[in-house]
Protein backbone atom coordinates (compact mmCIF):
# COMPACT_ATOMS: atom_id res chain seq x y z
CA UNK A 1 0.00 0.00 0.00
CA UNK A 2 2.92 2.19 0.23
CA UNK A 3 3.19 2.95 -3.18
CA UNK A 4 -1.02 2.72 -3.77
CA UNK A 5 -0.87 6.91 -4.59
CA UNK A 6 0.94 5.89 -7.82
CA UNK A 7 -2.05 3.94 -9.29
CA UNK A 8 -3.73 7.92 -9.93
CA UNK A 9 -0.99 8.75 -12.70
CA UNK A 10 -0.18 5.34 -14.18
CA UNK A 11 -3.89 5.04 -14.76
CA UNK A 12 -3.52 8.36 -16.92
CA UNK A 13 -0.61 7.30 -19.01
CA UNK A 14 -2.73 4.19 -19.84
CA UNK A 15 -5.66 6.59 -20.96
CA UNK A 16 -3.16 8.35 -23.06
CA UNK A 17 -1.68 5.08 -24.17
CA UNK A 18 -5.30 4.26 -25.24
CA UNK A 19 -6.32 7.55 -27.23
CA UNK A 20 -3.37 7.81 -29.01
CA UNK A 21 -3.61 4.18 -30.37
CA UNK A 22 -7.19 4.88 -30.79
CA UNK A 23 -6.17 7.56 -33.29
CA UNK A 24 -3.53 5.15 -34.71
CA UNK A 25 -6.46 2.60 -35.75
CA UNK A 26 -8.62 5.58 -36.76
CA UNK A 27 -6.19 6.33 -39.31
CA UNK A 28 -5.49 2.85 -40.53
CA UNK A 29 -8.90 1.98 -40.76
CA UNK A 30 -9.95 5.21 -42.82
CA UNK A 31 -11.36 4.37 -46.46
CA UNK A 32 -9.77 6.14 -48.86
CA UNK A 33 -11.91 8.74 -50.45
CA UNK A 34 -11.60 11.38 -53.13
CA UNK A 35 -13.23 14.32 -51.91
CA UNK A 36 -12.55 16.36 -48.96
CA UNK A 37 -15.05 17.73 -46.32
CA UNK A 38 -17.69 19.80 -47.72
CA UNK A 39 -17.73 22.19 -44.31
CA UNK A 40 -13.67 22.55 -44.16
CA UNK A 41 -11.11 24.53 -45.98
CA UNK A 42 -7.79 23.25 -47.15
CA UNK A 43 -6.25 25.46 -44.20
CA UNK A 44 -8.46 24.34 -41.35
CA UNK A 45 -7.37 20.80 -42.17
CA UNK A 46 -4.14 20.58 -40.25
CA UNK A 47 -5.96 22.00 -37.15
CA UNK A 48 -8.85 18.61 -37.49
CA UNK A 49 -6.29 15.63 -38.35
CA UNK A 50 -3.53 16.96 -35.52
CA UNK A 51 -4.22 20.05 -34.55
CA UNK A 52 -2.10 22.28 -35.44
CA UNK A 53 -1.25 24.93 -37.67
CA UNK A 54 2.25 25.86 -38.68
CA UNK A 55 4.34 26.78 -41.72
CA UNK A 56 2.53 24.09 -43.91
CA UNK A 57 -0.73 25.90 -43.00
CA UNK A 58 0.90 29.06 -44.86
CA UNK A 59 2.30 27.55 -47.71
CA UNK A 60 -1.34 25.50 -47.80
CA UNK A 61 -3.06 29.03 -47.81
CA UNK A 62 -0.75 30.68 -50.44
CA UNK A 63 -1.53 28.00 -52.74
CA UNK A 64 -5.38 27.99 -52.15
CA UNK A 65 -5.72 31.41 -52.50
CA UNK A 66 -3.49 31.44 -55.67
CA UNK A 67 -5.68 28.01 -57.16
CA UNK A 68 -8.25 30.28 -56.53
CA UNK A 69 -7.37 33.50 -59.09
CA UNK A 70 -6.73 35.47 -56.44
CA UNK A 71 -2.82 36.05 -56.64
CA UNK A 72 0.03 34.98 -59.02
CA UNK A 73 3.43 34.13 -57.78
CA UNK A 74 6.87 34.12 -59.51
CA UNK A 75 10.05 33.11 -58.27
CA UNK A 76 12.69 36.15 -58.24
CA UNK A 77 16.41 36.41 -59.46
CA UNK A 78 17.55 36.40 -55.34
CA UNK A 79 15.72 32.84 -54.71
CA UNK A 80 12.63 34.97 -52.95
CA UNK A 81 8.93 34.71 -54.97
CA UNK A 82 7.30 37.66 -55.93
CA UNK A 83 3.26 37.34 -54.64
CA UNK A 84 0.79 39.48 -56.89
CA UNK A 85 -2.26 40.27 -56.30
CA UNK A 86 -4.62 39.16 -59.78
CA UNK A 87 -7.86 40.58 -58.52
CA UNK A 88 -10.18 41.86 -56.44
CA UNK A 89 -10.90 39.85 -53.22
CA UNK A 90 -12.17 41.63 -50.18
CA UNK A 91 -15.79 40.28 -51.15
CA UNK A 92 -14.51 36.71 -52.09
CA UNK A 93 -16.77 34.34 -50.30
CA UNK A 94 -14.88 31.48 -48.44
CA UNK A 95 -11.85 32.87 -47.11
CA UNK A 96 -10.07 31.79 -43.81
CA UNK A 97 -8.40 33.76 -41.34
CA UNK A 98 -4.51 32.75 -42.70
CA UNK A 99 -5.96 33.78 -46.71
CA UNK A 100 -7.17 37.21 -44.84
CA UNK A 101 -3.68 37.81 -43.25
CA UNK A 102 -1.59 36.95 -46.22
CA UNK A 103 -3.83 38.79 -48.56
CA UNK A 104 -3.83 41.88 -45.98
CA UNK A 105 -0.20 41.92 -45.82
CA UNK A 106 0.20 41.65 -49.41
CA UNK A 107 -1.91 44.85 -49.82
CA UNK A 108 -0.56 46.25 -46.69
CA UNK A 109 1.01 49.35 -48.16
CA UNK A 110 -1.94 49.95 -51.00
CA UNK A 111 0.50 48.01 -53.49
CA UNK A 112 -0.16 44.67 -55.71
CA UNK A 113 2.95 42.99 -55.04
CA UNK A 114 5.27 41.96 -52.26
CA UNK A 115 8.05 39.46 -51.83
CA UNK A 116 6.63 36.46 -49.67
CA UNK A 117 9.72 37.21 -47.15
CA UNK A 118 8.28 40.22 -45.84
CA UNK A 119 5.44 38.57 -45.79
CA UNK A 120 7.08 35.95 -42.50
CA UNK A 121 5.72 36.31 -39.27
CA UNK A 122 6.45 35.06 -35.88
CA UNK A 123 5.34 32.08 -33.54
CA UNK A 124 3.25 34.12 -31.65
CA UNK A 125 1.15 35.06 -34.93
CA UNK A 126 1.44 31.00 -36.12
CA UNK A 127 -0.59 30.32 -32.56
CA UNK A 128 -2.51 33.22 -32.90
CA UNK A 129 -4.11 32.21 -36.33
CA UNK A 130 -4.30 28.65 -34.56
CA UNK A 131 -6.90 29.97 -32.57
CA UNK A 132 -8.77 31.90 -35.34
CA UNK A 133 -9.32 28.91 -37.33
CA UNK A 134 -9.80 26.79 -33.83
CA UNK A 135 -12.19 29.05 -33.06
CA UNK A 136 -14.48 29.01 -35.85
CA UNK A 137 -14.20 25.05 -36.16
CA UNK A 138 -16.11 25.28 -32.72
CA UNK A 139 -18.87 27.48 -33.81
CA UNK A 140 -19.20 25.21 -36.49
CA UNK A 141 -19.50 22.28 -34.20
CA UNK A 142 -16.75 20.27 -35.47
CA UNK A 143 -13.69 21.15 -32.33
CA UNK A 144 -15.91 20.58 -28.65
CA UNK A 145 -14.79 24.03 -27.60
CA UNK A 146 -12.16 27.12 -27.93
CA UNK A 147 -8.50 25.33 -27.44
CA UNK A 148 -7.61 28.54 -25.91
CA UNK A 149 -10.46 27.93 -23.18
CA UNK A 150 -10.04 24.51 -22.78
CA UNK A 151 -6.58 24.45 -22.45
CA UNK A 152 -6.36 27.36 -19.59
CA UNK A 153 -9.71 25.37 -17.73
CA UNK A 154 -7.66 21.99 -18.26
CA UNK A 155 -4.34 23.58 -16.66
CA UNK A 156 -5.93 25.75 -13.65
CA UNK A 157 -7.44 22.38 -13.25
CA UNK A 158 -4.50 20.36 -13.04
CA UNK A 159 -2.38 22.74 -10.79
CA UNK A 160 -5.48 22.48 -8.02
CA UNK A 161 -5.71 19.06 -8.29
CA UNK A 162 -1.95 19.08 -7.74
CA UNK A 163 -2.14 21.61 -4.60
CA UNK A 164 -4.92 19.55 -3.28
CA UNK A 165 -3.39 16.59 -3.55
CA UNK A 166 -0.12 17.88 -1.50
CA UNK A 167 -2.18 19.71 1.43
CA UNK A 168 -3.74 15.97 1.86
CA UNK A 169 -0.20 14.32 1.76
CA UNK A 170 0.66 17.26 4.46
CA UNK A 171 -2.32 16.84 6.74
CA UNK A 172 -1.70 13.28 7.47
CA UNK A 173 1.52 13.05 7.04
CA UNK A 174 2.30 10.62 3.93
CA UNK A 175 5.13 9.11 2.64
CA UNK A 176 7.50 10.68 0.02
CA UNK A 177 6.24 8.68 -2.88
CA UNK A 178 2.54 10.00 -2.26
CA UNK A 179 4.26 13.75 -2.64
CA UNK A 180 5.69 12.46 -5.92
CA UNK A 181 2.91 10.76 -6.98
CA UNK A 182 0.54 14.25 -6.80
CA UNK A 183 3.40 16.03 -8.83
CA UNK A 184 3.70 14.13 -11.26
CA UNK A 185 -0.18 13.42 -11.73
CA UNK A 186 -0.23 17.39 -11.78
CA UNK A 187 2.74 17.58 -14.92
CA UNK A 188 0.30 14.71 -16.84
CA UNK A 189 -2.96 16.37 -16.40
CA UNK A 190 -1.08 19.80 -17.21
CA UNK A 191 0.24 17.74 -20.61
CA UNK A 192 -3.02 16.18 -21.27
CA UNK A 193 -4.70 19.53 -21.16
CA UNK A 194 -2.60 21.12 -23.88
CA UNK A 195 -2.97 18.13 -26.32
CA UNK A 196 -6.97 17.14 -25.63
CA UNK A 197 -8.02 20.94 -26.47
CA UNK A 198 -6.16 20.82 -29.37
CA UNK A 199 -8.07 16.89 -30.29
CA UNK A 200 -11.30 17.25 -28.87
CA UNK A 201 -13.12 16.94 -31.91
CA UNK A 202 -17.51 16.32 -31.64
CA UNK A 203 -19.14 13.67 -33.60
CA UNK A 204 -19.46 15.50 -36.96
CA UNK A 205 -15.43 16.55 -36.28
CA UNK A 206 -14.40 13.02 -35.56
CA UNK A 207 -16.47 12.11 -39.27
CA UNK A 208 -14.49 14.83 -41.04
CA UNK A 209 -11.42 13.96 -39.55
CA UNK A 210 -12.23 10.24 -41.05
CA UNK A 211 -12.82 11.64 -44.38
CA UNK A 212 -10.05 13.95 -44.16
CA UNK A 213 -7.45 10.95 -43.43
CA UNK A 214 -9.31 8.92 -46.08
CA UNK A 215 -8.10 11.92 -48.53
CA UNK A 216 -4.81 11.52 -47.09
CA UNK A 217 -4.66 7.65 -47.64
CA UNK A 218 -6.13 7.81 -51.45
CA UNK A 219 -3.58 10.97 -52.33
CA UNK A 220 -0.61 8.91 -51.16
CA UNK A 221 -1.98 5.36 -52.65
CA UNK A 222 -1.13 3.63 -56.01
CA UNK A 223 -1.13 5.88 -59.16
CA UNK A 224 -3.78 3.65 -60.61
CA UNK A 225 -6.35 5.75 -58.32
CA UNK A 226 -5.11 8.75 -59.41
CA UNK A 227 -6.04 8.35 -63.19
CA UNK A 228 -9.26 8.04 -62.43
CA UNK A 229 -9.31 11.69 -62.30
CA UNK A 230 -9.51 14.00 -64.51
CA UNK A 231 -6.33 16.33 -64.67
CA UNK A 232 -6.90 19.71 -62.87
CA UNK A 233 -8.44 17.77 -59.92
CA UNK A 234 -4.18 18.28 -59.21
CA UNK A 235 -4.46 21.89 -58.44
CA UNK A 236 -7.89 21.90 -56.99
CA UNK A 237 -6.78 19.16 -54.56
CA UNK A 238 -3.01 20.29 -54.24
CA UNK A 239 -3.72 22.46 -51.27
CA UNK A 240 -4.94 19.67 -49.50
CA UNK A 241 -2.25 17.77 -50.44
CA UNK A 242 -0.19 20.36 -48.77
CA UNK A 243 -2.04 20.83 -45.39
CA UNK A 244 -2.23 16.93 -44.99
CA UNK A 245 1.65 16.14 -45.48
CA UNK A 246 1.38 13.93 -49.08
CA UNK A 247 2.33 16.90 -51.13
CA UNK A 248 5.31 15.00 -52.71
CA UNK A 249 3.16 12.04 -53.71
CA UNK A 250 0.36 13.80 -55.21
CA UNK A 251 2.90 16.11 -56.96
CA UNK A 252 4.95 12.57 -58.33
CA UNK A 253 1.95 11.09 -59.69
CA UNK A 254 0.86 13.93 -61.50
CA UNK A 255 4.00 14.81 -63.10
CA UNK A 256 3.50 11.26 -64.25
CA UNK A 257 0.88 12.56 -66.05
CA UNK A 258 2.50 15.47 -67.11
CA UNK A 259 -0.42 17.48 -65.56
CA UNK A 260 -0.60 20.86 -67.78
CA UNK A 261 1.79 24.04 -66.07
CA UNK A 262 0.44 25.73 -63.42
CA UNK A 263 -0.78 29.16 -64.47
CA UNK A 264 -0.54 30.87 -61.10
CA UNK A 265 3.20 29.87 -60.64
CA UNK A 266 5.79 31.42 -62.95
CA UNK A 267 9.28 30.34 -63.11
CA UNK A 268 9.85 33.66 -65.02
CA UNK A 269 8.06 36.39 -66.95
CA UNK A 270 6.47 33.76 -69.35
CA UNK A 271 7.35 30.74 -68.26
CA UNK A 272 4.67 28.72 -65.58
CA UNK A 273 6.10 26.09 -63.53
CA UNK A 274 5.59 22.39 -64.44
CA UNK A 275 3.97 20.15 -62.32
CA UNK A 276 8.00 18.70 -61.21
CA UNK A 277 8.81 22.21 -60.82
CA UNK A 278 6.31 23.07 -58.23
CA UNK A 279 8.00 20.45 -55.39
CA UNK A 280 11.06 22.75 -54.95
CA UNK A 281 8.83 25.85 -55.51
CA UNK A 282 6.72 25.39 -52.30
CA UNK A 283 9.98 23.66 -50.43
CA UNK A 284 11.42 27.23 -51.28
CA UNK A 285 8.45 29.09 -50.10
CA UNK A 286 7.95 26.90 -46.74
CA UNK A 287 11.65 28.43 -45.82
CA UNK A 288 10.33 32.16 -46.96
CA UNK A 289 7.68 31.45 -44.39
CA UNK A 290 9.60 30.03 -41.75
CA UNK A 291 9.05 31.93 -38.59
CA UNK A 292 12.30 34.45 -37.45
Amino acid sequence: MRHAAWVVPLALLAVALVLRVNRWLTAVAAPAVHEPPARVSPVEAGVIVDGRFGVPGLVTSMVNVAVRGLITLQRMANGDILLSIARAWQQDKGLRPADLKLLVAAYAHGDSRRPLSELRGSVKELDELYDSHADRLAEQGILGGSPSVLRRVGRWGSVIVAGVWIQICWAFKTSPSSYGAGLVTGVLLWLAAGWLSRNYLTPAGQRARRQLLGLRKFMNGPRERHDRLPGDAFYTLLPWAIALGVSDAWIKAFAARKAAPAEWYAISESTPATVAQLKGELTRAAELLRPR
